[in-house]
C-alpha cells in the first residue's frame, strides 16, 4: 500500500481507526517503503517527547552565545522545527540529538581544513542536511548573513562575533564569513573609485592605448583580464606607461597594497600581475577588517574553504576549487565599489 493511500480522507474516526489497524498490521518492517510509513507514525505518536529531546539537544551548543535567554529558547523552537521536517528516519535524528547534546555537529578540525566536504564537516549527510535547512536563519539579524547563525547554534565552539567580525571559532579565531546560497558568493572588498573616475584616468592616455579603450563594454566597465591583456598589447615596449596607467587606476582603492600590484606589471607576465592583485586584494580586506581567516561556503556545491593567507586563495585557483574571481578593471556604474574587488566563489570541483 502506497502512503497516499494511507492517507486517504475518512468519513468517521471510527471507520479511520479500523483502517488503520487493518494497515498497521499489514505492513512489514522489513519492508522499506513500510518502514518509511512505519518511522513516520512512530514520530507522529511521539512528537511531544521528540520536540523535548532536540530542546535539550540544542542546549549545549548554544551555551557560549551571548544572548538572552527568550532569545535562546525562540531559536530552539526553530531550530526543533526544522529537524523534525528533516527526511531521516528516528534512529538517525536520535544519533544527530546524541552529537548536538555532546556539544555540537561541527568538526571544527574539518572545517580548519582548506578545502572540504559539508558531510566531513558536519559529521554525516544528515548533518549537512541541517545545516542546509538553516542557511537563511537569521539573516538580516544584527546584520548577520547566510549560515553564521546555522555555525553558531550547532557547535560550542564556534560563536557569534560582537561588534565588527561575522564569526568566532575555537583554534582559529576571528572568522569571516562568506556563504552563498547561489553560485555566486561575496566580494572581498568594498568601497573605491567610480566608473566615471576610472575611465577618467584610461581618457588621459586614449592615444597610447587604443587597443585598451576599444576593448570597454558599452556599458562602459571592462574585466581585469581583457583590460591587462589589451593593455600589454597596447604598452609592451613601454612597461612604464603600463605602470603608471595602473598605480593610477588601482592605488586609490587599494592604497599601499597597490604597490607589488605595480612592481609585477613591469614583467611581461599578465597571470602574475592578475594572481598579484588577488593576493593584495585579500591583504587589503584582512588589514582593514581585521580578521584571523576567510571562510567560505557553498551551499549548492556542499564544499567549504578556509583561507588563512592570499596564498591559500591562489592554492584553491589553481586547483579548479575557486572560479573566475570576476574583477572588473572598470566596474558597471551599478557595480562601482564591489566589481573591482575579487569574487570568491567555489566550484563543483570534487574535494
Amino acid at each position: 500500500m502506497r502512503y497516499r493511500e494511507f492517507l486517504a480522507e475518512y468519513r468517521s474516526v471510527k471507520q479511520a481507526q479500523q483502517q488503520v489497524i487493518q494497515t498497521l498490521s499489514g505492513l512489514q518492517a522489513d519492508n522499506p517503503e513500510h518502514a518509511k510509513i512505519l518511522d513516520k507514525i512512530y514520530k507522529i505518536i511521539n512528537t511531544d517527547s521528540i520536540g523535548g529531546k532536540i530542546d535539550k539537544a540544542l542546549i549545549p551548543p548554544q551555551a557560549d552565545e551571548k544572548l538572552a535567554e527568550p532569545a535562546k529558547q525562540k531559536i530552539r523552537q526553530d531550530i526543533t522545527q526544522l529537524i523534525a521536517g528533516l527526511d531521516s528516519n528516528y534512529a538517525n535524528i536520535n544519533k544527530l540529538l546524541k552529537r548536538l547534546k555532546a556539544g555540537g555537529i561541527i568538526d571544527v578540525k574539518q572545517i580548519s581544513q582548506p578545502i572540504n566536504s559539508f558531510s566531513n564537516v558536519f559529521g554525516d549527510e544528515l548533518g549537512a542536511q541541517l545545516f542546509t535547512a538553516m542557511s537563511n536563519y537569521g539573516v538580516g539579524v544584527k546584520q548577520k548573513g547566510p549560515g553564521e547563525f546555522g555555525l553558531a547554534m550547532l557547535s560550542n565552539q564556534v560563536q557569534l562575533a560582537e561588534g565588527e567580525g561575522d564569526l568566532s571559532i575555537s583554534g582559529i579565531g576571528k572568522v569571516e564569513l562568506k556563504a552563498a546560497r547561489g553560485s555566486a558568493s561575496g566580494r572581498i572588498g568594498y568601497g573605491g573609485m567610480s566608473q566615471a573616475q576610472k575611465r577618467e584616468v584610461l581618457d588621459k592616455y586614449a592615444k597610447q592605448i587604443p587597443n585598451t579603450i576599444k576593448n570597454i563594454n558599452p556599458a562602459g566597465s571592462i574585466g581585469i583580464v581583457p583590460f591587462l591583456q589589451a593593455l600589454y598589447l597596447d604598452t609592451g615596449n613601454n612597461p612604464k606607461l603600463r605602470q603608471v596607467i595602473i598605480k593610477e587606476l588601482i592605488t586609490p582603492d587599494l592604497g599601499k597594497f597597490a604597490n607589488p600590484v605595480i612592481s609585477a606589471a613591469k614583467g611581461s607576465d599578465v597571470g602574475k600581475v592578475l594572481d598579484t592583485y588577488i593576493v593584495q586584494n585579500f591583504a587589503w580586506y584582512q588589514a582593514r577588517d581585521n580578521f584571523d581567516a576567510l571562510l567560505l561556503i557553498s551551499f549548492p556545491n556542499k564544499k567549504t574553504a578556509m583561507i588563512r593567507s592570499a596564498n591559500d586563495i591562489l592554492k584553491l585557483k589553481q586547483s579548479g576549487h575557486i572560479a573566475s574571481t570576476s574583477i572588473s578593471a572598470i566596474p558597471t556604474k551599478a557595480g562601482a565599489g564591489r566589481e573591482q574587488w575579487a569574487q570568491l566563489s567555489l566550484t563543483k570541483a570534487g574535494v
